[in-house]
């Protein structure tokens, strides 16, 4: 079932850990978009999944490639993220005005969004991030190395 209007702006509205966890549970579900509207090269270094790319910049002046991210977002419910929730707030009514409703700028910025469960795309991953996805089973560290060098040390948590 798609998150009705009314759904969309009391969970932004009431904020929360555990809303955010509902907007993010919608997005998984395919019951609401979510668009991320950094530039080009902030979304290179990494993204989240479910995300459409459509940078603030081009929201005056849209690009067809632009025009056809929003029209494929007609009649979803919209939810709004950046880095740290400035430019959301502005791209929120600018996104209205192309006809997308409702529009809810997250207040949330990428990070935090990470943080709260929502999974990421692309860019680099930071060793420790790597590490703690290894620790918890999710990923797997092989050393691809010979057996004797191997011996002479290695990553715990590794595979040979």
């Amino acid at each position: 079932q798609p998150v009705t209007a009314a759904e969309a702006k009391g969970a932004a509205a009431s904020g929360g850990e555990y809303v955010l966890t509902k907007v993010i549970d919608w997005v998984k579900a395919g019951q609401a978009a979510l668009v991320d509207v950094r530039e080009k090269n902030e979304w290179d270094e990494g993204h989240l999944q479910h995300a459409t790319l459509i940078p603030l910049s081009q929201l005056n002046a849209p690009s067809a490639e632009t025009a056809a991210a929003i029209a494929k977002l007609k009649g979803a419910t919209v939810y709004v993220h950046c880095r740290s929730g400035g430019r959301a707030g502005r791209a929120a009514p600018l996104l209205e005005q192309q006809g997308l409703s409702p529009v809810v700028a997250l207040k949330e910025g990428f990070d935090q969004l990470v943080q709260a469960g929502m999974p990421k795309a692309g860019g680099a991953h930071s060793l420790a991030q790597v590490m703690d996805s290894v620790k918890a089973g999710q990923a797997a560290l092989v050393d691809v190395r010979e057996k004797n060098e191997w011996d002479e040390g290695h990553l715990q948590h590794a595979t040979l």
